[in-house]
Order: structure tokens, then C-alpha cells, then sequence
């Protein structure tokens, strides 16, 4: 990459490591943008996920707000209409020319019409609908920026687990943005200093598994040959994916990081190319046997889960970030009762040392 020129400094992104060139107008992440690498931008989002308010961090201004029909047509801009573009779901609004549509990747959205511009690709798996429906037809209540085919009764749940996991991503940019303010303060000790970068790199970890996440739920809802269910209860402990008996894969947990843990074992499966349920319980599988895919599984689920609460593997540990869950720490867990968790990897990764 040639940055050469004094206007061209390449600027790291405090959470997520990105390299931009400083005269590029916008870098998005997770719950806002940053406007030249120099000013810190977010999102305040309604009870359906439209970007409502972009607020501006370093003046605590609101700098663009906006009000939608349900289809998601603006009817009115309060304030800097022009500022940024990402308004209904997130996803852009394109005026140039009169198009006033929301690019949706494989297809552009007509909010004006509640239509999609071009046919749905998989029209085939829904020939009793229209294949330029938008939402089956009612965007209240559907209201997912992928088109997600979730249960119905699930939907204000699996809303509510989407904010929940954004609001948390905000919380530590915002974690992220006070520790390298005090590190560049020059106040701190050495060790302190040290300390600090810890966490700003453990909160970039985080952040990005919980964008991981949010990604995943609107992968699990883009799979068009299942029914999603949230099946959440906050004293749950023990979550697990099951196939009921109308078909629909249920996902059992407490709406919040065991629910995550279970969605991110769902995408693994997907990523396989099938769930496996077994045929005596109906819970679903792993995508292969052995004590690796085991493992492998389990330690990406638990560092999702651990993202959305550190807390969550117990005391005694002392993990700071979820790079430090390995398989020797899953091989490790135990019930409460004493008995192992998960036997093979400990036979694997623990004992078999």
C-alpha cells in the first residue's frame, strides 16, 4: 500500500485494528462511524433497529435525526438529513436520481412500493408469495434488516437479544475511547499503562465477537429452509438446539450469552452445510466427531458467550479476554456436581498432556 504524502497517514482503529487512509470520508463499525478518523459518531436506534439519531461523541450534539414510515420511507429530517446515508436497518439509503432505495447487497428495497427491485433468488422455496415481496408484505412486524425467517413470536425477542448485544458493543468502544484518552494523558505509571492496553485490546476482542454475533442472528434468519424459535428463560443454565416436532430448531437459553453461546454453535452447523440433530434426543450435534471438532467448537462458543459477559466461566479463572479460552479451560469445566462437562476434550487436551 503506497500512503506516501502527508495527507494520506494511515490512522489504526482503536477497537478493531482497520487501517484507513485518513482521506477517506467514513469508517463504519459497529454502532456508528468515525468522520475522517478524527470524530467519533453513533448510532441511537429505535425498538426496531433504524438508525433514528447519529449523535457526535466529542460535543455530545445530535447531529442527524430522522422519522420513517413502516415501510421505511423518510417522511421526515429533522436534522442533517446529508450527514450519513445508513437510516432504515442500517442499510443505505440511495437518493442519487431519484432512486430513493435501500441497498440491501443482492437487491435494492423500493420503501415508496414495500417491494425488492429484482425477483428473490430463492423464490422457489416461497412460490405462494410474491418474489419481490418485502417482509411477507407486514414490515411492523417483521422487521428484520435481512428478511429473517424467524418464528413470529420470536421476533420482538430476537430484537431485543440484537440491541442488547449492540448497546454492549457501544459500551466498550466507549471503554475503549476513556483508556486511550488516559493513556495519552501521560498520568499513568508504566504498569498502569500496561494494564490499560490490556483491556483496550481484550475490548477489541470482544467488540468484534459481538459483531460476530449480531451477524449470526441474521444468518441463522437468511437460511430459507428453517424456522428459527428463541426459547429463552433468564434462570437458564444449561442452553442446547433442539428440532421440535413441527420442524422448527428451537435454541434454548436466557435470551442473553448462553443464547449467543447456542446461536454460535447453529452457524457453525450452517457453515458445515447441515444441522445434525440426533435422531434420540433430537439436540443438535456437532458438525463432526472427536475430541478437536469438540473442542474447536466449544472454544469459539464460550469466547461469543464471554464477550457478552465476562463473567460468565466462573471465578478462579481470571480471564481478561476471550483469546485466553482454550481448550484446556473448556476440558476443564465442570458441573456442579463435579462430574466433566465435556470428557474427551479433557481426555484430549488435559489429561492426554
Amino acid at each position: 500500500m503506497n500512503m506516501a504524502g502527508k495527507d494520506k497517514k494511515v490512522v489504526a482503529m482503536q477497537a478493531g485494528g482497520l487501517l484507513l487512509a485518513r482521506r477517506s470520508q467514513r469508517l463504519r463499525r459497529a454502532g456508528g462511524y468515525a468522520d475522517n478518523l478524527e470524530k467519533q459518531y453513533y448510532y441511537r436506534k429505535d425498538h426496531l433497529g433504524n438508525n433514528r439519531e447519529v449523535w457526535r461523541a466529542d460535543n455530545n450534539t445530535t447531529v442527524q435525526c430522522t422519522q420513517y414510515y413502516p415501510s421505511g420511507l423518510p417522511w421526515y429530517d429533522g436534522t442533517g438529513a446529508n450527514i450519513q446515508p445508513y437510516k432504515y436497518n442500517g442499510k443505505e439509503f440511495i437518493e442519487m436520481h431519484g432512486y430513493d432505495s435501500y441497498d440491501y447487497g443482492a437487491r435494492g428495497y423500493y420503501p415508496a412500493a414495500v417491494r425488492f427491485m429484482t425477483p428473490d433468488p430463492l423464490a422457489e422455496v416461497r412460490p405462494w408469495e410474491s418474489p419481490y415481496l418485502y417482509c411477507g408484505g407486514n414490515p411492523i412486524r417483521r422487521i428484520d434488516p435481512t428478511g429473517m425467517i424467524w418464528d413470529e413470536a420470536s421476533l420482538d425477542e430476537v430484537n431485543r437479544l440484537k440491541a442488547t448485544l449492540n448497546n454492549r458493543i457501544n459500551e466498550l468502544n466507549s471503554k475503549v475511547e476513556n483508556y486511550q484518552a488516559a493513556i495519552e494523558s501521560g498520568t499513568l505509571s508504566d504498569a498502569e499503562v500496561e494494564a490499560y492496553t490490556n483491556e483496550i485490546s481484550a475490548f477489541g476482542e470482544m467488540a468484534s465477537n459481538l459483531g460476530t454475533s449480531v451477524t449470526d442472528i441474521d444468518r441463522l434468519g437468511n437460511d430459507q429452509r428453517r424456522t428459527y424459535v428463541l426459547n429463552s428463560n433468564e434462570s437458564t443454565t444449561n442452553g442446547y438446539v433442539e428440532r421440535s416436532t413441527n420442524g422448527k430448531v428451537n435454541i434454548v437459553g436466557d435470551g442473553g450469552s448462553l443464547t449467543v453461546h447456542e446461536i454460535t454453535h447453529v452457524r457453525q452447523s450452517l457453515d458445515a452445510g447441515r444441522l445434525n440433530f440426533s435422531n434420540t434426543n433430537n439436540r443438535l450435534q456437532y458438525t463432526g466427531p472427536g475430541a478437536v471438532t469438540q473442542a474447536n467448537a466449544e472454544v469459539e462458543a464460550y469466547q461469543m458467550q464471554f464477550s457478552v459477559r465476562r463473567t460468565d466461566l466462573g471465578s478462579g479463572l481470571n480471564l481478561r479476554s476471550p483469546s485466553q479460552i482454550t481448550p484446556q479451560i473448556v476440558g476443564n469445566m465442570r458441573h456442579s456436581n463435579g462430574t466433566l462437562v465435556y470428557p474427551a476434550v479433557y481426555n484430549r487436551y488435559v489429561r492426554g498432556r
